[in-house]
């Protein structure tokens, strides 16, 4: 990353140069992204070496050992918190069918008045989660 010196040497000649402007730009960038990259890849459990062939190797190394090769991070995908799932945002239709058959099983049973529609839907709830 460029430091505040850098860029305050570098600053009178991109006025000079108007032209200059567009790559002075485009190199910010470039190592803005590059410390945002590095940062990052401290999060790597592991490394999936590509080359040009279409090769891939994944390992515990960043550097792939020979020239040629494209190297990016791979990362573990966050833990879900216990009492939690994973479920698509929209039902699919094994959920809306588990909660459909949960609700008659439901509207079918004895129930006593004060927690029926609260236990009710939790029952369709859970089916939904279930056949998640």
């Amino acid at each position: 990353m460029l430091t505040e010196e850098q860029i305050d040497e570098i600053q009178p000649m991109v006025k000079s140069f108007p032209q200059w402007k567009f790559l002075f730009a485009r190199e910010i960038e470039r190592l803005t992204i590059a410390a945002v990259d590095a940062e990052r890849a401290k999060d790597a459990v592991a490394w999936r070496h590509t080359n040009d062939n279409g090769i891939n190797v994944v390992n515990r190394y960043r550097d792939p050992g020979e020239e040629g090769w494209k190297t990016e991070p791979l990362y573990l995908s966050p833990a879900i918190p216990t009492g939690f799932a994973l479920v698509p945002i929209e039902p699919t239709m094994q959920m809306l069918i588990a909660g459909r058959k949960a609700d008659e099983d439901w509207l079918g049973s004895e129930v006593e008045e004060d927690d029926g529609f609260e236990t009710g839907l939790l029952a369709i709830y859970k089916a939904m989660i279930a056949a998640a």
